[in-house]
C-alpha cells in the first residue's frame, strides 16, 4: 500500500486486514467445530473472515464478486456459510460457500453457489455508481475514506448530500441503504465520509480522536467534501446530514464555514459537550473524546472544580460558534433520548431562533436512534421538504 494522496476517487478498495470489530454470529461455528465465522470491517466494506482452530489462523473469505461488494453474514449451517453479497445498488445476492473447500491449496471462485439474487428492471440495472476516495491528512498513515454514490452519465448539476456518521467510533460501510437510494432517486448525489476515528481502519484510527473531537474529524470531513467537489461540480449546493456525534462535526462545519453549506439536518445531535457531560447516560464518552481524560465512576460527574476542563468542553462545542452560523438547520429530536438528551438539541434550537437562523424542530416520542418506522419515515419526508424549501429545488 502506498501512503500518499492520489487524485480524488482514484483509490481501489483496500484488502489488508484491519482488525475485528464485530461479534461472531449466533450461528457461527461449523458442525465439526473446526471453523468460526468472523464478520468485520475493512475500511468502508463489510468483510468476512474464518478462524481455523486446527491450523490456528484467520482466513479471509473473499467475495465471489470482488472487492467492489460487501459481505453480510447470515450464519453457518453444517459446513456451509450463507452470505448476502451487497453493494450500494443491490439489496441481496444470496450465496453459499462450502467451508470444506478452505483446505484446498488453490482458491476456486466456483466454490461459491448462487442461490438467488435481486432482479432489476432493465432501466434500473447499473444506473447507480460508486467510487471510493482515500487520502492521508497531516502526513500520517491513518486514512480517511469517502464514497461517492451517484447516477451514471447524468448531465444535471445535482446537489451533493454529505452523510456524516455518529459514534464517532462507527462506520458507514458499503451496503444497500434504502435512504441513500431514495435520496439519489430524488435528485441528490451522496458522499459518505468515514473520517479518522471510524472503525475498520485499525486501532490507530480509533485512538486518533481521543481528545481531538471537533478538530480532526471536522478537518477530515471538510477535506473529503472539497475533494469531491473538485472532482465533480465545484459550484453545486452541499447539504450536511447526520446524527449524534455528527452534530459535533456538522455544527463546527456550518460555524467555521458559514457560506459553504446550503442546509443541514441534525438528528439528536451533540452540540454542547458540557451539557452532554452533565446529562448523558455516557458522561465518560464526553470526557474521553473531547479531552482524553478518565471519568471517575466513584465521584460521578463531579469535575466542576476543574475550570480548565469545563472551559475546554465549551471551547470544543459546536454551539460556541452560534453567532457565525448562516446555514438553515433542521433538528429532529427524540423525547426519550438518554444518550443525547433532547434538551441539548432544544437549547441549540432556541439559540438558532434567537439569531434568526432559518430553522425547524421536530420532536418525536422516541429514543436516540429515531428508528421506528413512523419516526424514520417522518424524518425522511421532512428532510426532503426542508431541503426543497431552502434550495428552491424544482419538484
Amino acid at each position: 500500500v502506498t501512503y500518499s494522496n492520489a487524485d480524488p476517487f482514484r483509490a481501489e478498495w483496500d484488502t489488508q486486514f484491519k482488525g475485528l470489530y464485530m461479534s461472531p454470529p449466533r450461528l457461527g461455528y461449523s458442525s465439526d467445530g473446526r471453523y468460526l465465522l468472523l464478520p468485520s470491517l475493512c475500511g468502508s466494506r463489510n468483510v468476512l473472515y474464518v478462524y481455523d482452530f486446527v491450523e490456528q489462523n484467520i482466513i479471509p473469505l473473499d467475495s465471489p464478486l470482488g472487492v467492489n461488494t460487501s459481505m453480510i453474514d447470515l450464519g453457518v449451517f453444517g459446513h456451509y456459510v450463507a452470505v448476502n453479497v451487497v453493494d450500494y445498488g443491490t439489496p441481496y445476492r444470496l450465496y453459499v460457500f462450502d467451508l470444506k473447500s478452505l483446505s484446498k491449496k488453490v482458491k476456486d471462485p466456483n466454490d461459491w453457489y448462487l442461490i438467488t439474487e435481486h432482479e432489476f428492471k432493465t432501466e434500473e440495472k447499473n444506473r447507480i455508481e460508486w467510487n471510493v476516495d482515500r487520502f492521508f491528512p497531516d502526513n500520517e498513515l491513518i486514512p480517511v475514506e469517502s464514497v461517492y454514490v451517484h447516477v451514471r452519465d447524468t448531465q444535471a448539476k445535482r446537489p451533493l448530500m454529505v452523510l456524516v456518521h455518529g459514534g464517532p467510533n462507527s462506520n458507514v460501510p458499503m451496503n444497500y441503504y434504502i435512504g441513500v437510494i431514495a435520496y439519489v432517486a430524488l435528485g441528490f448525489d451522496m458522499l459518505i465520509v468515514n473520517y479518522r476515528g471510524s472503525i475498520g481502519f485499525g486501532q490507530a484510527s480509533v485512538d486518533k480522536l481521543l481528545g481531538n473531537v471537533s478538530k480532526t474529524d471536522v478537518q477530515d470531513c471538510h477535506e473529503a467534501i472539497h475533494r469531491c467537489l473538485q472532482h465533480t461540480e465545484p459550484s453545486r449546493s452541499v447539504i450536511l446530514i447526520g446524527g449524534s456525534h455528527a452534530g459535533v462535526i456538522i455544527g463546527r462545519l456550518i460555524g467555521e464555514y458559514p457560506t459553504e453549506y446550503a442546509a443541514s439536518v441534525l438528528r439528536n445531535p451533540v452540540m454542547d459537550l458540557l451539557h452532554t457531560y452533565i446529562t448523558s447516560d455516557i458522561p465518560d464518552w464526553a470526557l474521553a473524546q473531547s479531552a482524553n481524560v478518565p471519568f471517575d465512576f466513584e465521584t460521578g460527574r463531579n469535575r466542576f472544580s476543574d475550570t480548565s476542563l469545563i472551559t475546554y468542553l465549551i471551547e470544543r462545542s459546536s454551539i460556541r460558534l452560534m453567532d457565525q452560523i448562516k446555514t438553515p438547520v433542521l433538528l429532529q429530536l427524540g423525547k426519550k433520548d438518554k444518550r443525547v438528551p433532547f434538551s441539548v438539541g432544544l437549547r441549540y434550537y432556541e439559540c438558532l431562533k434567537a439569531n434568526k437562523i432559518p430553522t425547524k424542530l421536530y420532536v418525536y416520542d422516541s429514543n436516540h436512534a429515531l428508528s421506528e418506522t413512523s419516526c424514520a419515515s417522518d424524518c425522511f419526508v421532512n428532510t426532503i421538504l426542508f431541503i426543497h424549501e431552502h434550495l428552491n429545488l424544482s419538484s
